[in-house]
């Protein structure tokens, strides 16, 4: 599959944040070109226009409303292929984002997935579906050596989560976490990646040996 090497100079205008009120508190959740992201105020602080270069293709699981979507394809060179049960929003647009509207846990879509992994060149996987964990389970046996995988509302322990959840401001509850995902880690030769910079935005970073 060719790639389309785009790149675009991302603007921090087009980055902002707002306010969600929690049960816990006030949450700074990132917005990217007025579409939410569902993703901590400071996410672009990892998710970098350098670390992204790094890969040939992005495969998110879940892009809900759009806005990282959007946020990944205008930050990268490459392609992102983005997957989700629900409608893409139509104001999520770029020539190297493409919104798949397709059940993730279906036998055709997981092939179809397997096969991006699969491609030439390195792999960003980042799974954010309904089933974080059950995504990571089922992809991470495909990864190439150097791919990595990621995993968001990721709680490496519980006490480290509490602390990070009043540090960013963000109090949704962990869906995924080191605990979780430990047989997987071990069956499948993975070692943490930037762990400790990408933990602080809740995702686990992964990377295949």
């Amino acid at each position: 599959m060719s790639l389309v090497r785009k790149r675009t100079r991302r603007s921090r205008e087009n980055e902002s944040f707002y306010v969600f009120n929690s049960e816990r508190g006030r949450c700074n959740c990132f917005e990217y070109k007025g579409i939410s992201a569902s993703q901590v105020a400071t996410i672009s602080e990892a998710f970098t226009e350098g670390f992204l270069s790094g890969f040939d293709r992005i495969i998110e699981l879940g892009y809900h409303k759009c806005g990282f979507s959007l946020f990944l394809a205008d930050s990268a060179t490459c392609e992102v292929f983005s997957y989700d049960i629900l409608s893409p929003n139509p104001e999520a647009k770029a020539d190297n984002l493409n919104l798949i509207q397709k059940d993730l846990y279906a036998q055709n879509t997981i092939n179809e997935i397997i096969l991006l992994i699969k491609g030439d060149g390195r792999t960003l996987l980042l799974c954010d579906g309904g089933d974080k964990c059950h995504e990571f389970g089922l992809f991470s046996p495909h990864l190439k050596p150097d791919d990595v995988i990621m995993l968001h509302d990721y709680a490496d322990n519980l006490k480290d989560y509490s602390l990070l959840q009043e540090k960013q401001k963000w109090f949704f509850g962990h869906e995924s976490s080191r605990h979780a995902i430990t047989k997987y880690i071990i069956k499948n030769n993975l070692r943490g990646f930037q762990y400790q910079l990408f933990k602080e935005y809740f995702w686990g970073s992964f990377k295949k040996e």
